[in-house]
């Protein structure tokens, strides 16, 4: 039998999932976004419902998603990881959830008809978790907005916390997954000429930039507003306080003319080595790394200063254990080097641990095993609790307030007992300073409209 107890906020949103046929929740982290499907879920299947498909972040498809299926129905249902390479066997039958990651339906819509036709057998309710990630018409759009056109959906939901950085056009196709067109319309293109005004930024015919019109916001919430629900953590969940703070550096003599010859010449030359930089986009880039201490060569890596990664250790030093985010292997290099002449106990989570080590290394630091934990921030700000530390430190400030949000989330979520602060590291008279204000701005602007699916 199920063991849990369901907060208002989660009987709320499960009341809306039994009650409509699609539901976009965009509750902030930390909610409970996952409990609420999985009990409606459970409730429908006690009485002859259909299994369910969930689509996850990879990181999130046993730590999160198979993990609570066994945390609060012990006994009751078991859950499926299809998982490459043998992603058939989270469909055997005996399995009335499947959990695949996100890319895993490429691979589902890619088999013939009559095997697909075969795997989805009994399934009548589609999860996409961090739907986000359908912000842009890529493949794995494509073969998902394919999928959820089957007929034999009965329940469909999208969660995200965070579910567009720059445009509400990042909200189109995650609005058709979920009802086929009818809301935003079927065409994308349509709905970003209604949506956004052109700007001319270049002199070609394609440099063009859509900019949302100033009532853009409330009239593709009002168009959500029924079939949307949103939670924020403070309001459901007593939490602490959370202050944001960034760290302006003065960067080293030597960085600051390597910097300045890349910013003026689009050109660095190293000691047996070269960057040369073929256009602004690629320019950007480059300085914003070369900022942050090191950069990338034609051959290898080149660490030109470690000031900034000796001020984030002795940030991990003042408030034990402290989270760590980097974007580089070079940069994680760097990190455990100065951890390890300090004697800091440290442990790091990037594209390259698998599942399970993850899932052992985050026990041992909500154990307090560990000082410091550096995570890749691409691969490992998703899925993971860690409110045993109270201090999360950037190494480089990201563009994307998704990006931010749901990393900060890993130690600022329910269970969190005490105060907590997130602080960006920012290079005086570079990119960085922009890097902040566009990560603030964006924010402000998802925020404005996600109020608005309250």
């Amino acid at each position: 039998m199920s063991q849990y107890t369901l907060m208002k906020h989660q009987e709320e949103t499960g009341q809306l999932i039994s009650s409509i046929p699609s539901v976009f929740d965009t509750s902030q982290a930390g909610t409970g976004k996952s409990l609420s499907i999985l009990d409606a879920w459970a409730v429908r299947r006690r009485t002859g419902g259909g299994r369910m498909l969930v689509f996850a972040p990879k990181s999130c498809v046993k730590a999160v998603w198979v993990n609570e299926v066994e945390k609060f129905f012990p006994g009751e249902f078991v859950a499926g990881a299809a998982l490459a390479p043998r992603r058939e066997l989270g469909f055997q039958p005996f399995y009335p959830i499947t959990i695949m990651n996100h890319d895993g339906v490429k691979w589902l819509m890619k088999l013939t008809p009559a095997t697909l036709n075969k795997i989805l057998i009994g399934y009548d309710t589609l999860i996409w978790d961090e739907s986000d990630a359908l912000r842009h018409n890529s493949a794995r759009t494509k073969a998902s907005l394919k999928l959820a056109k089957r007929p034999q959906w009965k329940h469909k939901a999208c969660l995200s916390a965070t579910p567009f950085n720059k445009s509400v056009t990042e909200l189109f196709y995650q609005a058709v997954f979920l009802d086929g067109g009818r809301r935003l319309g079927k065409s994308f293109y349509s709905f970003r000429s209604a949506a956004c005004d052109p700007l001319q930024v270049g002199p070609g015919v394609n440099h063009v930039q859509w900019v949302d019109k100033p009532d853009a916001p409330a009239a593709v919430a009002g168009l959500l507003q029924d079939i949307s629900i949103r939670h924020q953590l403070e309001d459901v969940i007593e939490m602490p306080e959370l202050i944001h703070r960034s760290i302006s550096i003065t960067l080293p003599t030597k960085l600051m003319r390597a910097y300045k010859t890349m910013r003026d010449s689009a050109v660095l030359q190293l000691k047996s080595d070269e960057v040369v930089c073929i256009n602004s986009a690629v320019l950007a880039g480059r300085l914003l790394q070369l900022a942050a201490g090191s950069i990338y060569g034609e051959k290898k890596a080149h660490i030109i200063s470690t000031s900034r990664y000796e001020l984030a250790i002795e940030l991990a030093r003042e408030s034990r254990p402290t989270v760590i985010f980097f974007n580089y292997k070079h940069q994680l290099e760097a990190l455990q080097a100065e951890a390890k002449k300090t004697g800091l106990v440290h442990v790091f989570i990037d594209g390259s641990v698998s599942t399970d080590n993850r899932h052992k290394l985050v026990q041992g630091f909500q154990a307090g095993l560990y000082d410091v934990i550096f995570l890749q921030i691409n691969a490992a700000s998703h899925g993971i609790t860690l409110t045993n530390a109270r201090r999360v430190v950037f190494t480089t400030p990201p563009y994307s307030p998704s990006v931010y949000t749901q990393a900060v989330g890993r130690i600022f979520r329910k269970g969190q007992k005490h105060k907590c602060e997130s602080i960006l590291l920012v290079g005086k008279d570079t990119l960085e300073p922009n890097v902040v204000k566009t990560l603030i701005n964006r924010g402000k602007s998802q925020a404005s409209l996600l109020e608005l699916l309250e």
